[in-house]
């Protein structure tokens, strides 16, 4: 009677590792390594197998780094609701909220359901009763500025809870200095800081008091400036961290402290009006950009000052101080202009 050799074990062992139709060609090269192997002979799927198998670590190792500006999302708002004349963003519930020309609406980018809610619509044959909306993150509340340049207060639910006039004859801009707590307007009449706080209410009885939320809340002037920032401040940027205000006009930079002290003053900035400036404590300079889509790096110290182009459309933004990746940001999006 015959006996099986060993090449014929080998060959009953490889068709029943490998049965048709469900091994795979990685599985094939490691059957193959390992019997060459068992033989002590050389194979020539060693290569294969090792590149196959650094493909793999390759593949496993290999990360995707976005850059840039990332789309979150996108909103279209409605054409019955007509343009919208403000935007805030609420930090807490994290949505947007605008302000048209008939009433509020906000946009959950992060909900999954009813990403889009109708707050607030005014009433018939009304358009524009709200002209300026700000959130503020401590309260919970929002900061309004009615076309009669009222100052109202909305609490969360949009129900309006205090209203005060500005008592100026046009506020084109508010920040709010979480700080201080203060509410800061700006406009042809100079700037009016208001002190935002609970509002002594004891000589009501208890089932007089209104029970919605911040209703005992309210506006309180604390001081006026005529004369701050010039007869005319059409944007305003506040430096939480070193309690100034920056009052941007047709060409002018001016910085304040919270009394209303003159710090230092940059004239003729831009060919255009000011849209934005930034302040950088480690650096000690101020870079502002304006409508003439020029950058000006304005060094608060005895040195030469620096003018760029930018290379983008006018580019607004707000200070984030210390923060010296926005500012390099800023700088690498510029090109000097003896380089042009």
């Amino acid at each position: 009677m015959d006996q099986p050799d060993e090449d014929d074990g080998l060959r009953v062992d490889e068709e029943l590792s490998n049965p048709p139709g469900n091994a795979g060609r990685t599985e094939s090269v490691e059957f193959q390594r390992r019997r060459m192997e068992s033989l002590g002979e050389d194979t020539e799927y060693g290569d294969e197998t090792q590149s196959l198998l650094a493909n793999d670590e390759t593949r496993n190792g290999y990360l995707q780094i976005p850059f840039g500006f990332q789309s979150r999302g996108s909103y279209k708002h409605a054409s019955k609701n007509c343009e919208i004349v403000g935007v805030t963003h609420n930090s807490r519930f994290r949505q947007f909220v605008f302000l048209d020309s008939r009433g509020i609406t906000s946009w959950s980018y992060e909900s999954v359901y009813n990403t889009v809610t109708r707050y607030l619509n005014y009433p018939s044959y009304q358009f524009n009763v709200l002209r300026l909306i700000i959130f503020s993150r401590k309260f919970n509340v929002y900061f309004v500025l009615s076309k009669e340049y009222a100052l109202k207060v909305f609490n969360l639910n949009f129900h309006e809870v205090f209203s005060v006039s500005a008592e100026m004859h046009s506020v084109l801009c508010m920040v709010f200095n979480h700080g201080k707590d203060e509410l800061i307007t700006g406009g042809t009449g100079g700037m009016k800081f208001w002190t935002f706080g609970e509002i002594d209410k004891d000589k009501q009885k208890a089932w007089e008091r209104d029970s919605r939320p911040m209703a005992n809340y309210g506006l309180v002037l604390r001081a006026s400036y005529p004369d701050m920032g010039g007869s005319w401040v059409k944007q305003v940027e506040l430096d939480e961290a070193m309690q100034r205000l920056y009052c941007l006009s047709e060409r002018n930079v001016v910085a304040y402290d919270m009394e209303g002290n003159l710090l230092f003053q940059i004239l003729d900035a831009h060919k255009g009006p000011v849209t934005g400036c930034v302040y950088s404590k480690a650096c000690n300079f101020l870079v502002t950009v304006g409508t003439d889509c020029d950058g000006r790096l304005d060094p608060l110290s005895p040195v030469l000052q620096n003018n760029f182009r930018l290379n983008d459309d006018t580019i607004c933004f707000s200070p984030r101080p210390q923060k010296w990746d926005i500012l390099k940001c800023i700088l690498f999006s510029m090109v000097p202009e003896n380089q042009l």
